[in-house]
């Protein structure tokens, strides 16, 4: 949220988290960001109350109780009701979405089943971290039913319908981490400078306003 907010200052963001608990943590370091709209509810493929599994970690909160991680570090906390909403839910009174990022532990594929007018009227870009390697066809046949050519490169999805977005970003000199170099397929957002990630952001969100 904060990087968006960085990289397109006179774009509204919309964030949403569906944890309670760090949905405060957001509101305190949202809370003077006047293009910065705040939704607490998790992204499904259906609207309604669902469980939701809390973790030691919380970067790692997730819809599923068989997420990877949750099982592999046995790190479930706390499971809380939250309420559900569609993609096409949260888009329905907005003409115009630039870019949708995900980062949603596992729940991408789901995310995808409820946005139908989102991907076929609204025509964003998307940015998709993908959780489970074995959702990835899945998610790359939903997206081509709409006309998206796709990008994928260690767990990184990135589709457009313009395939002329990919084209554009070749390669990124970073000016803070000794020139290294990157490469728009190669693109990882972990391990990767912060003004860099900016600049990739602004880059692709700058050649879709103009």
């Amino acid at each position: 949220t904060l990087s968006l907010h960085d990289a397109l200052p006179i774009c509204r963001v919309i964030a949403v988290e569906p944890s309670p608990i760090e949905m405060k943590r957001v509101e305190v370091v949202t809370h003077n960001l006047k293009n910065v709209t705040l939704i607490q509810n998790a992204i499904y493929k259906e609207t309604g109350t669902q469980d939701f599994y809390l973790s030691s970690d919380p970067s790692h909160n997730s819809l599923y109780k068989n997420f990877d991680w949750l099982v592999e570090h046995e790190a479930i906390t706390q499971k809380i009701p939250i309420k559900a909403i569609t993609m096409d839910d949260l888009t329905k009174d907005l003409k115009v979405v630039n870019l949708i990022t995900m980062n949603i532990e596992g729940a991408e594929l789901d995310s995808l089943k409820g946005a139908s007018r989102t991907l076929s009227e609204l025509s964003p870009k998307l940015n998709i971290y993908v959780h489970d390697e074995a959702d990835k066809d899945k998610i790359i046949s939903i997206l081509h039913q709409y006309n998206y050519n796709i990008r994928y490169k260690d767990s990184y999805l990135y589709a457009s319908k313009n395939d002329n977005d990919f084209r554009m970003y070749q390669t990124y000199k970073c000016d803070i981490c000794n020139n290294y170099l990157c490469e728009f397929e190669n693109a990882r957002f972990d391990g990767v400078c912060k003004m860099c990630y900016l600049t990739f952001l602004k880059s692709w969100l700058d050649n879709c306003l103009t």
